[in-house]
């Protein structure tokens, strides 16, 4: 008999399955990844349809299955309708989505704080300006990753671990900044320009709430300085990124 069980998911992936059956990829509560079938999820009218969207937050009843689990309840607890409304704030919360559902591929449990910040991250964009997603989700990359254990030094050096009060250069591959004795001896080019020492540390220390008030900001700097960090640190890359970029030229 098929073991049933409740999960708080966040939607991260539909997947079409057959003529009207989704599989859908969900981040649960514990950190752990759960892709699951939802039965005539593409049928008009269907009951469960609009509390599975994408992006959205929900409890569900699940059965397990041999490979894949089957939805058989759901219960909405925050739709993020908002962000599914602008192609910006959609855009963005993809490219959260796609990190989540590759960093959680064979198993990996990324744990409730992940999941608690994923959450505070999506509800974050569905009540900011749809411009500001860009931000967040620039922060979101950069505190997931520090989260997994890559933070980025922004006050000492990443090599030696010499205080800086003025950073000079800051290059991704070695793990943020270098002081100036590190960089003569490597006689290295830092692969981003030192300033973003300041903005990564105020991305990641800040809130979402704060990171949607702050005015002036460059986005496709911070955008792919972040892509750089996960690419680097993570090891793939993230597709979504490249649409994102294309709506903000």
């Amino acid at each position: 008999m098929a073991k049933a069980y409740n999960a708080r998911c966040i939607v991260l992936k539909h997947t079409k399955l057959g003529e009207t059956d989704v599989i859908v990829t969900m981040i649960a509560e514990d950190g752990r990844q759960i892709r699951a079938v939802a039965k005539g999820l593409r049928k008009p009218g269907n009951r469960i349809g609009a509390r599975l969207e994408l992006f959205g937050e929900a409890e569900l009843l699940l059965h397990e299955g041999r490979s894949l689990d089957i939805v058989r309840e759901v219960r909405t607890i925050a739709t993020n309708a908002a962000i599914r409304d602008e192609l910006e704030r959609t855009a963005s919360a993809s490219v959260e989505a796609e990190l989540l559902e590759k960093l959680g591929r064979d198993g990996v449990i990324l744990g409730e704080r992940m999941y608690e910040m994923s959450a505070t991250a999506l509800r974050a964009m569905a009540e900011a300006p749809a411009r500001k997603s860009v931000l967040i989700v620039a922060a979101f990359l950069l505190k997931a990753m520090a989260m997994q254990g890559f933070a980025p030094a922004t006050r000492e050096c990443a090599l030696c671990g010499t205080p800086i009060e003025r950073v000079h250069g800051f290059d991704v591959s070695y793990g943020g900044a270098l002081c100036d004795a590190c960089l003569s001896r490597l006689g290295i080019c830092t692969t981003i320009d030192p300033a973003a020492s300041a903005w990564i540390e105020a991305l990641i220390f800040s809130t979402f709430a704060e990171i949607g008030e702050i005015e002036s900001y460059p986005e496709i700097e911070l955008l792919d300085l972040a892509h750089m960090w996960v690419r680097e640190h993570a090891g793939f890359e993230l597709k979504s990124i490249a649409f994102l970029k294309m709506l903000l030229m």
